[in-house]
C-alpha cells in the first residue's frame, strides 16, 4: 500500500520560486516536480508514458550527455554555467 502525498495542485509564484530553487541548489539537480505542469491525472498519465519503451527521450538525452559529457565541457569552456 502506497502512502498518498498532498500536492498542491495551485501553486503560488513562491511555491514555484522555493520548487526551482530546491532542484537547482542540490548537488544532484532534480527535475521540477510534475505537479507545476499537470493535474493529478495528467501527473499520473506522464508517469506511465515515460516507463514505455516508446519514450526515449529522457535515456537518449541522459546517454548523449553522459558519452559526450568531456567534448561537450571543453567546447563550452571554463566560464560557462550549463543549465538544462
Amino acid at each position: 500500500m502506497s502512502i498518498p502525498t498532498v500536492q498542491d495542485l495551485a501553486p503560488t509564484l513562491l511555491n514555484f520560486r522555493e520548487e526551482v530553487l530546491k532542484g537547482l541548489t542540490q548537488p544532484q539537480k532534480t527535475f521540477l516536480p510534475q505537479f507545476l505542469f499537470h493535474d493529478e491525472r495528467g501527473s499520473d498519465l506522464f508517469n506511465q508514458i515515460c516507463e514505455l519503451d516508446e519514450y526515449y527521450q529522457t535515456r537518449s538525452e541522459k546517454g548523449i550527455l553522459r558519452d559526450n559529457s568531456q567534448e561537450i565541457a571543453e567546447y563550452l569552456g571554463e566560464k560557462c554555467l550549463l543549465i538544462e
